[in-house]
């Protein structure tokens, strides 16, 4: 995330046309998908403390949908001081109503908490309600993207459903679909977790993200398509794009599982401390790689110098979120004696961290 952002906002035209750049920009298309996804596992994860604590099933689906309406709030408050630092002026108003990733997560949140289930948890229960509506939304994303911009509806509403950019950045077709792999995922992941199996299920995941990726990059190269719209139909999101994408998610979510498990929990971890404070080093990061305090280099630098600084960012970023947890957050959980619950508590961590 950091070093897409800026590579984006510092680097030269120049430069913008190198294989490194374009590495850059692939790479960057996975932190949004992945945070998607994390939210999907912390609402099966909510769910699962609800159970244990007998929450009714009703008061855990009004929880979760609550937390989502927090997010969402919190992302036009995002966009709000983005418009306010950017020199206010009405010509940018309607940028505060743009679906951006918080607002998208924050949504997602609301609709899955009523598609997925505590239910779903119960052992060889198929998630059925979220697997059919994530599939519903890969398939019908590039009918929706034609279609359904009607001229006379607000665009801040239909931005939500798809639309160009810069309204509709995440628009639920077919970012939502993330959110409900997480959900999928999460239960399968949590079923381990409870039966002591994390690992069997964590290499499972690995080589069905590696599978469903390079399936995707078949397809891709093969100009593989479902859909046929015309000479005039454009570039359309493809199912084939969601199986590449999703499975390296997968294969990345389970090979950070094999790096907890090798690095001891007591040792400080850069990406686990940037996870407990997530919100604020991507509020604080946006405005120092957009903001005008990065307008005497922006678009100016070779990659060298893009490089340098983007170390310098993440050294600020790390000591960002250090200094916030150590001067208003908890203490990091240090490991946890119970075998089943230690995994979760760790996913969990990251799930809530991501949505908000």
């Amino acid at each position: 995330m950091f070093q897409t952002h800026a590579f984006d906002s510092w680097t030269a035209a120049a430069f913008r046309h190198t294989w490194f750049f374009d590495v850059s920009r692939h790479l960057g298309g996975f932190p949004a998908r992945v945070f998607l996804l994390l939210a999907g596992v912390s609402l099966m994860l909510r769910f699962d403390g609800d159970r244990r604590r007998g929450v009714p099933e009703a008061l855990s689906r009004r929880g979760a949908a609550l937390r989502g309406l927090e997010v969402l709030a919190l992302g036009y408050a995002f966009r709000f001081t983005e418009w306010v630092l950017g020199l206010p002026s009405l010509r940018y108003v309607e940028n505060i109503f743009r679906v951006d990733i918080l607002n998208c997560i924050g949504m997602s949140l609301i609709l899955s908490a009523y598609v997925a289930s505590p239910k779903d948890l119960d052992e060889r229960r198929v998630p059925w309600r979220p697997l059919g509506l994530l599939l519903f939304l890969i398939f019908l994303t590039p009918t929706v993207e034609r279609y359904a911009q009607l001229s006379w509806t607000p665009r801040f509403l239909t931005s939500y459903l798809a639309g160009p950019k810069p309204m509709a950045f995440f628009p639920l077709f077919p970012w939502m679909a993330y959110t409900l792999t997480g959900c999928v995922a999460g239960t399968f992941w949590l079923r381990a977790s409870r039966a002591g199996r994390s690992g069997t299920a964590m290499a499972i995941t690995l080589a069905l993200g590696v599978a469903m990726a390079v399936f995707g990059q078949i397809g891709n190269r093969a100009h593989f398509s479902l859909y046929h719209f015309g000479v005039l139909s454009g570039v359309l999101t493809s199912p084939i794009a969601y199986l590449y994408r999703t499975g390296v998610c997968l294969a990345g979510a389970a090979l950070a599982y094999g790096v907890t498990q090798i690095i001891p929990h007591e040792w400080f971890s850069p990406l686990r401390q940037l996870g407990r404070t997530s919100l604020l080093v991507y509020w604080v990061h946006i405005e120092l790689v957009y903001g005008h305090l990065s307008d005497p280099i922006k678009g100016r630098l070779n990659l060298y110098w893009s490089s340098g600084l983007l170390v310098v960012l993440m050294v600020l970023m790390v000591a960002l979120s250090r200094w916030r947890t150590e001067r208003f957050g908890k203490p990091a959980p240090g490991p946890l004696a119970h075998p089943v619950a230690s995994p979760g508590q760790g996913i969990q961590k990251a799930g809530r961290s991501t949505a908000g």
